[in-house]
């Protein structure tokens, strides 16, 4: 999806992106390299602390409260990922399980036996909540920030009635943010004027839908399991961490929210399976 435009058959659900074309034999351009959902199957794996779910869906954060492209919940989603994403400097960076473990091996009190058990805590509410967060992605399928500001941009602007450009799936106008310009509906990405229907994130998009973001999920997950085992506060952390995906422009607000709701869960669950490793 380098070009502009939208090929999108449903804006409420998620489309797997065409990261780059192909012309065969001086042909009409097809995509090529098309994401296939990495991780859908998740949702049934056997976790360390989560109940089975015949669903795949062993924690249930609910549907994305996006709706439709017509409606105000979904366009306010994308101008937040819009205005997170419009100001110039280094992409924000993304908290993995990595960075988790890191933590924790700076925070590891050298004690064999607690060393294991606050390892073992980490990685279980790190799996646990990876394997939450892909069942809900696969139960409900919600779009990425790319793929609504793209859509929304291409039908045009939906402030101004009068104005030739106007669709009611269209984005708000928003001074200094996303504007008529040239005949053109532009929003400001990393300190420039783009066209809003070639938008593209800081941060490459994950082949997974929305609906919940993984960074938070991870992070409430991990941080509260850390925060309970070492005695630490790891609030600033969490905080940042769950910034992180809007910011990237990955993943909306709600979907911050939902990450939440899950990575809390299963810090409870894995904090309470863990009282029977002492």
């Amino acid at each position: 999806m380098h070009a502009a435009g939208s090929t999108v058959e449903d804006a409420t659900f998620w489309q797997p992106l065409a990261l780059g074309t192909i012309q065969p034999h001086s042909l009409t351009a097809a995509p090529a390299d098309v994401q296939s959902f990495v991780g859908a199957e998740w949702g049934h794996v056997r976790g360390f602390a989560l109940p089975r779910s015949r669903r795949g869906l062993p924690i249930d954060p609910g549907a994305s409260p996006l709706g439709d492209p017509s409606g105000h919940a979904y366009k306010r989603a994308a101008v937040a990922v819009l205005r997170a994403t419009s100001t110039s400097g280094a992409a924000p960076l993304v908290w993995s399980p990595l960075a988790w473990n890191s933590l924790a091996a700076q925070e590891a009190p050298g004690d064999l036996a607690k060393d294991v058990r606050l390892y073992l805590g980490l990685d279980a509410a790190l799996n646990d909540a990876a394997v939450a967060t892909w069942g809900a992605k696969r139960a409900y399928q919600p779009p990425r920030p790319i793929s609504m500001i793209r859509y929304l941009a291409f039908q045009g602007q939906s402030s101004d009635r009068k104005e030739a450009d106007y669709s009611a799936d269209g984005l708000p106008l928003v001074p200094g943010l996303i504007e008529s310009r040239g005949g053109k509906l532009e929003v400001l990405s990393r300190g420039r004027w783009v066209d809003g229907a070639a938008w593209s994130p800081p941060v490459a998009t994950p082949a997974s839908p929305g609906g919940v973001a993984e960074g938070s999920a991870f992070a409430y997950a991990a941080g509260r399991v850390l925060t309970a085992l070492t005695g630490r506060s790891h609030t600033s952390q969490i905080r940042e961490a769950s910034k992180a995906p809007v910011a990237a422009g990955i993943d909306v607000p709600s979907d911050v929210t939902a990450g939440r709701t899950v990575g809390e869960r299963v810090a409870v669950l894995v904090l309470r399976r863990l009282r029977a490793y002492r």
